[in-house]
């Protein structure tokens, strides 16, 4: 089977418009919209929309044509969303991309960098690959107090100007910081497993089957990561990066907080945490991983619906030794999927015709 590649030049980013160029091309090459039994995309909203994206559009003139996103793309969302599930999570990101743009952005700075850190080096943080991001926090987790001792040089020496000696010191006292070296352990240890996934899925020789497996997996090594030991743990290896910065395993102490006005003569008083290792530990540690776990199984959802019903075809050399009756049963399933997407189908043309008609 051929394969045909075209690059075109897009007049309109919306559903309607991405669909119409589909359309086209298909026309252009002669290849039936009827014949379509599958479409892939990124989870943007113009091309995953329930209603108005691309995927719909193309559903509603082919009900066969499955909709799977790319998983390597969900992915970034995922991290995307657990980086933006709270303000330390946000922070910790903003820092390490200040560091490289101070420390990169003059030659003498990075010549210093240069004389302390190893054979890792900074790298700029990622906007659109977010799983990529291993290999910007991969220094800081080994050589954070390198990258620490460069910082504090630059801030010592007078060759430096009074801004770049004043940036330094306020960099280094970010990463002189144990909430900060438990981020760093902490980001390390899910982007290192989710850069392992996405290279996985990204495979040529990568099946329905296995891919569910490994997002299964993933799920579970999330789950299981949030609890008080994994908690435990995460505060033991960032206590090992204790060892280059000498300082204390304490975390910062807790910002005097504004009391929520009670709206209601019943309401309780709020009991605030004072531990500040709790409030981490509540507020940052377990948000991520909520945030992370909850945010795989949702956008995964499209792909395991599909994985239920039509992964017995990738595997169908084995068919041979399952039962005749769950042979059956798989065959029956999988057309009345069919056969509901075509009911369905129907039923919405109908309604949409009814509609003009009235209107």
């Amino acid at each position: 089977m051929g394969h045909v590649y075209a690059t075109v030049q897009i007049q309109s980013s919306t559903g309607e418009g991405l669909t119409e160029a589909i359309l086209s091309e298909l026309e252009k090459f002669k290849i039936p919209v009827g014949d379509m039994r599958g479409q892939g995309y990124d989870n943007g909203s113009n091309m995953k929309g329930k209603h108005q994206g691309v995927q719909k559009r193309i559903l509603d003139l082919n009900s066969r044509a499955f909709y799977i996103p790319c998983s390597a793309h969900t992915l970034n969302l995922v991290v995307n969303d657990a980086a933006m599930s709270c303000r330390d999570a946000a922070t910790f990101f903003s820092i390490v991309q200040k560091i490289y743009v101070f420390l990169s952005g003059s030659t003498v700075r990075w010549n210093v960098l240069k004389k302390h850190i190893g054979r890792l080096t900074l790298k700029p943080l990622s906007d659109t690959r977010w799983s990529s991001r291993i290999d910007a926090i991969r220094p800081f987790r080994f050589q954070v107090g390198e990258i620490f001792d460069a910082l504090s040089e630059i801030s010592r020496e007078n060759s430096h100007t009074a801004m770049a000696r004043s940036d330094a010191e306020s960099l280094s006292r970010e990463l002189n910081n144990f909430k900060f070296l438990c981020l760093i352990v902490l980001w390390y240890n899910i982007l290192n497993r989710i850069n392992f996934v996405s290279k996985l899925l990204q495979s040529r020789i990568m099946y329905l089957p296995d891919v569910i497996d490994i997002l299964e997996s993933t799920t579970t090594f999330l789950k299981n990561y949030r609890s008080d030991k994994g908690f435990e743990d995460l505060l033991v290896e960032a206590k090992d990066l204790l060892l280059e910065m000498e300082i204390d395993p304490v975390f910062p102490p807790i910002v005097r907080q504004i009391k929520k006005k009670r709206m209601f003569c019943y309401e309780a008083p709020d009991d605030p945490i004072c531990d500040p290792a709790k409030i981490f530990k509540i507020e940052c540690f377990y948000s991520i991983l909520d945030v992370c776990s909850n945010s795989l199984d949702e956008r995964f959802e499209q792909i395991k619906h599909h994985s239920k019903h039509f992964q017995f075809l990738y595997t169908i050399q084995k068919l041979k030794d399952v039962p005749r009756e769950a042979v059956m049963e798989y065959c029956t399933d999988l057309q009345m999927i069919n056969q509901e997407m075509l009911i369905w189908m129907e039923h919405n043309f109908v309604r949409n015709l009814q509609y003009w008609l009235l209107s």
